[in-house]
């Protein structure tokens, strides 16, 4: 064997360990690589199966049925000072057109029975409050 035969010999072997140690590298990567479709699947099923998820849901229900009550009893509300402020007697020209604005709003949230006649009345009486000056 000559020197160049030992040497073809070692540069093959090391040259083979070398390529297999490549091969070996880029399959461990490859196995620790993760594609983005089965990270949005990891999300997606870990957000389904959260407990705080789930408890921040219920959380939600709860606070908009609650915020739900409150509107209702405000519009109540809000409906009974307007109907209090129409049936108020006006003191001059400027509380009479600030009581038909409230007695118009009152009937846009849905007000009516005495409340609209109340208005008529107000406006009629403005029409004559009007016409004497």
């Amino acid at each position: 064997m000559t020197g160049t035969e030992v040497i073809a010999i070692i540069l093959s072997v090391a040259g083979c360990e070398g390529l297999w140690k490549l091969i070996q590298w880029y399959a461990e990567r490859k196995s620790k690589m993760v594609r983005k479709s089965e990270i949005d699947e990891l999300i997606s099923r870990s957000l389904t199966n959260s407990k705080d998820l789930r408890a921040l849901s219920e959380q939600i229900e709860k606070n908009t049925a609650t915020l739900a009550s409150v509107r209702t009893d405000l519009r109540a509300h809000e409906l009974s000072s307007l109907r209090h402020m129409l049936f108020s007697s006006p003191q001059g020209r400027v509380d009479h057109e600030h009581l038909i604005e409230a007695g118009k709003h009152y009937l846009a949230l849905g007000g009516n029975g005495a409340g609209k006649i109340r208005l008529h009345q107000l406006e009629a009486d403005y029409q004559q409050r009007l016409e004497k000056k």
